[in-house]
């Protein structure tokens, strides 16, 4: 059986930039116009606190990359699939150089640097769910790009942020809050293509 090929969205699955850019948004404010993590309703955080691209963009490139939280179930279940040998894990983003300098500075404090897992840039004008994006499984935390996969019947899995929770559900689209719950998927999916190859149970 062929491997499976998983591809992970960085920005809100992997590296969460949000509570960093919330912490330095804090740091100007009075304490009753505070921001909470779980405020963040939409990921255009420019428009949401009211600051230009270029003002966010700056406010990342100050940022420690020590103090952008990674989650590191992300490394274990990666881990766990790379050692089962069924799936071939990589990365997508759509940042540009200047900010793929910064991301591999935060990846490299992490054991996901040792692990030499490939990452593929797409352009901010297209779409992952373009066929000529090689993935069998795609884990990202945008509701429009998991929703044009689900049109085009590309199988995506919706990793559940404040900013898409109101608005996660999509038909026969499955919705994770966990990487626990990500891990239990992905390695129940390798029972069940591994049952239709070999004619245990039939394709519904």
């Amino acid at each position: 059986m062929e491997k499976i090929q998983l591809a992970i969205d960085l920005d809100g699955v992997v590296i969460n930039i949000m509570q960093a850019i919330v912490n330095r948004y804090n740091e100007s404010q009075k304490e009753e116009n505070q921001l909470y993590y779980w405020n963040l309703t939409t990921w255009d955080v420019d428009n949401l606190l009211n600051v230009s691209k270029d003002t966010l963009y700056h406010w990342i490139e100050e940022i420690d990359p020590k103090d952008v939280m990674v989650d590191m179930n992300v490394a274990f279940v990666i881990r766990t699939l790379i050692c089962s040998e069924k799936y071939l894990v990589k990365f997508l983003t759509k940042k540009n150089d200047k900010m793929m300098v910064w991301t591999n500075e935060v990846l490299n404090q992490t054991v996901l640097s040792q692990m030499n897992i490939p990452i593929e840039f797409v352009p901010e004008s297209d779409e992952k769910s373009n066929p000529k994006y090689k993935w069998d499984i795609l884990i990202d935390d945008n509701y429009d790009c998991i929703k044009k996969c689900s049109q085009v019947n590309r199988k995506a899995i919706l990793f559940v942020q404040p900013w898409n929770i109101c608005k996660a559900k999509i038909d026969n689209t499955p919705i994770m809050y966990s990487w626990n719950l990500v891990e239990h998927f992905l390695l129940e999916e390798i029972y069940t293509l591994w049952g239709l190859k070999f004619g245990l149970f039939s394709k519904k």
